[in-house]
């Protein structure tokens, strides 16, 4: 694994090599569990392939019978640009689990405005609406799918680091066997979804019914010794 080291902190190989990823790297290690560290660079990963493969085919991406164009627009930036745009999305799509961005609202939203704070400073060009957004509607299953092209790779990167078997396919033969080797899971399904739903447990409203940081608080109310 190549790495580069800045402020002593140990840069993947895997971060975009521009000044906007790597400081977000940088603020992400900081402040992230390392389980949802390493989980936030998976979700990079595959969400960065997935972005360059043809979901034609794919139905749940596609319009209606009652709508027969397109909404959203492909992505036109640069190569660089698009790299810190997903790196950007992916990195603080869970930021809403640290202690500093717990406020009293969904963990997605508040991982979003915790992007938007820090990238409106460090990146005043990037496109925080397009990352908003994606961060924001990162859990919302059937809706994130059909929005544009950042949030839906986002979308699709989550499901694939959570085992879904129709979008690893798209990865490609041994792409998630070497991330996981690269960067391992950890317990993340337990530390993730404790966080979440630890915060509903002392603000309801952060994990409203049909949502899924309602299913976990829901879960965890039924099931409190729950171990992962």
């Amino acid at each position: 694994m190549s790495t580069t080291t800045r402020e002593s902190v140990t840069i993947p190989d895997c971060v975009p090599g521009t000044r906007t990823s790597s400081a977000a790297y940088i603020h992400a290690h900081s402040l992230l569990h390392p389980d949802i560290l390493a989980h936030s660079l998976r979700v990079y990963i595959y969400a960065r392939a997935l972005l360059e493969v043809d979901i034609s085919h794919i139905d749940e991406l596609q319009p209606t019978a009652s709508c027969n164009s397109q909404l959203f627009s492909d992505l036109t930036a640069k190569a660089t640009d698009l790299d810190d745009l997903v790196f950007a999305s992916a990195i603080f799509h869970d930021f809403g689990t640290c202690t500093e961005h717990d406020h009293a609202q969904r963990f997605e939203v508040c991982g979003a405005d915790a992007a938007v704070s820090f990238l409106s400073s460090a990146s005043p060009d990037i496109d925080l609406r397009e990352i908003w957004t994606a961060i924001a509607l990162h859990t919302s299953r059937g809706i994130a799918e059909r929005m544009g092209p950042l949030t839906r790779c986002l979308r699709m990167g989550v499901k694939a680091d959570f085992g879904d078997e129709a979008w690893r396919a798209l990865l490609g033969e041994g792409v998630v066997e070497r991330t996981e080797r690269e960067f391992p899971r950890g317990k993340i399904e337990k530390v993730l979804g404790d966080a979440v739903a630890e915060q509903g447990v002392r603000v309801p409203v952060k994990a409203p019914r049909g949502s899924w940081p309602g299913d976990l608080l829901k879960a965890k109310l039924e099931e409190p010794e729950w171990e992962g």
